[in-house]
């Protein structure tokens, strides 16, 4: 795994990329997983290069590249809060299967004449956007050939250049809840049997033509509306199976594209369980889907098996979701955000956890409290993860993903994460047991079974035994504070540890513990007042 976080790279070479000189600033290869924070990528023939590679981008920029910025073969990439800047043959390109999930970036001047336009997608790749703006790009936005899907929810796309969306080869594309404002005729094309999907959408034509279908391909027009002098130009083996422009539906979010989740039924859906099923049953699309949830106490137990974001209103402790059953929320193969939620599990038959996460996928954690009396609050296992369909034969499927920051973690002797053959990443967070005595032993953070957590800026404080059990994983501590403990701070069995700048303080029993199966840095570390309550 690769881990970078607030970096910058920058190359002042300025020879133009041609066809078979790939050279990047950064290379993954096959089986890498990376992620990286807050990083400035600039200059150079291409900025990043990919294959067969899991990769995580949030607040990174990248710009002036004088070839892709991004370029991936059979990968799976994730891009948040990002900025493509002036990179001439393009931001990203993707081919052989690729997959990407594009939220809240910004595209701007992105292409030149001679080469792609912003983003390039071939060979049954596909590519979701939310939230995204896309300007200035030449001479088109977006491009698809060869059978790839491509989807774009509540994006902006202003000024860019010929036929700024094209389709070829069997591709699929979907529109939704999008604003269209281009000068340039025939914004969108498709040719050689494609098919568009549009909904909720509003085309803001400041020339003639918007649509430019060739070859059997077809375009779907569903409560979308337009402004300006319009035309379509369709040839002999293609038409349109519905052209129907009226006001685009507006739901009762108050940002195109989200649901609204409100207890005394002042928005779409009175519940949860309400609002996944409605998108479950929702003509299929991938585009994550955005619910709102406003103030007010939800007792139910939800599963979820499609990517959403759920994202809470208000302070902490204002909207609560309070477990009906053994346990709070099932995800399986699912990218699922959970932001502003305070979840709650009391007694149950059996102790499951508050939140447990199965298969591939992954699970964002921003401003919640999490609490348990009975189970876990985190549970994440990589154990029953499957192959997908489209993941080459020779490439392992990756380990599911959670990510933390800015939360609480309340457990009550069952523990607060617990991580099997998985991926955790938490930062500036809490996990403190709210009850020092009592007969569950359990750690705060057990990292096993090929499991590796990298924590930054927590506290883990008043463990019923250790504070973090390390067995048969990885992990690296930086500036955290481990205290309060009913034995040891940190019990590593076999595994690999790193501590940087990190306080191991007031634990029943050592400090640390270090088997001799295991290895451990320790660096800038203070670790003292330990074991005087034996």
């Amino acid at each position: 795994m690769v881990t970078l976080d607030q970096c910058n790279f920058s190359s002042k070479l300025v020879e133009v990329v041609k066809p078979g000189r790939r050279e990047a600033l950064l290379s993954f290869s096959r089986g890498t997983f990376a992620q990286v924070f807050s990083t400035v990528f600039d200059g150079g023939k291409m900025l990043i290069d990919m294959s067969n590679t899991r990769a995580i981008f949030r607040r990174s920029s990248f710009k002036n590249a004088m070839g892709f910025a991004v370029f991936s073969e059979a990968s799976n990439l994730r891009f948040d809060d990002c900025n493509f800047d002036k990179n001439r043959r393009g931001a990203i390109a993707m081919n052989s299967t690729s997959r990407a999930e594009v939220t809240q970036c910004r595209f701007r001047g992105n292409g030149s004449e001679k080469f792609s336009g912003a983003v390039l997608l071939g060979n049954r790749s596909q590519a979701r956007f939310d939230a995204c703006q896309i300007s200035g790009s030449i001479p088109r936005a977006i491009y698809g050939r060869g059978r790839v899907l491509v989807a774009l929810s509540r994006c902006q796309l202003t000024n860019n250049g010929s036929r700024p969306i094209a389709l070829e080869s069997s591709s699929r594309g979907r529109l939704s809840q999008c604003e269209i404002d281009e000068e340039k005729p025939y914004t969108i094309s498709a040719s050689n049997g494609s098919t568009w999907n549009f909904e909720d959408s509003q085309f803001l034509s400041k020339a003639a033509g918007i649509f430019d279908s060739r070859n059997q391909s077809r375009f779907v027009v569903t409560r979308c509306s337009k402004t300006g002098k319009i035309e379509e130009r369709f040839d002999g083996d293609s038409s349109p199976n519905v052209l129907s422009w009226q006001e685009p539906k507006r739901f009762a979010g108050t940002k195109v594209g989200t649901y609204v989740i409100d207890a005394n039924g002042n928005g779409d859906f009175t519940t949860f369980g309400g609002a996944l099923q409605h998108l479950r049953n929702k003509q299929p699309t991938i585009a994550m889907p955005r619910l709102i949830v406003r103030k007010g106490v939800y007792n139910e137990s939800i599963e979820i098996f499609d990517d959403v974001e759920i994202r809470g209103e208000g302070g902490p402790g204002a909207v609560q979701l309070v477990a009906t059953e053994d346990r709070l929320m099932s995800i399986l193969n699912a990218d699922v955000r959970l932001v502003g939620l305070t979840l709650k599990k009391g007694t149950a038959r059996y102790p499951n956890a508050t939140i447990k996460i199965q298969g591939r996928g992954s699970l964002d954690i921003e401003r919640c409290v999490i609490s348990s009396k009975d189970g876990a609050c985190l549970s994440i296992a990589g154990a029953y993860r499957r192959a997908d369909a489209n993941t080459p034969s020779n490439y392992a499927a990756p380990k599911p993903l959670l990510y933390i920051r800015d939360s609480e973690l309340r457990p009550s002797g069952y523990g607060g994460a617990m991580i099997y053959d998985a991926i955790a990443i938490i930062e500036n967070t809490e996990i403190i047991d709210d009850r020092a005595e009592g007969p569950n032993k359990r750690p705060n953070v057990a990292i096993k079974s090929g499991g590796y957590g990298r924590m930054k800026n927590c506290k883990i404080v008043n463990s019923r035994i250790f504070g973090i059990h390390l067995e048969n994983g990885r992990a690296t501590l930086d500036s955290c504070l481990i205290s309060k403990s009913a034995s040891e701070g940190l019990y590593l069995g076999p595994g690999d540890a790193r501590l940087f700048k990190c306080v191991i303080t007031e634990n029943k029993l050592q400090g640390m513990t270090i088997s001799p199966e295991s290895r451990a840095l320790v660096d800038h570390c203070r670790i003292f007042g330990n074991g005087e309550m034996r």
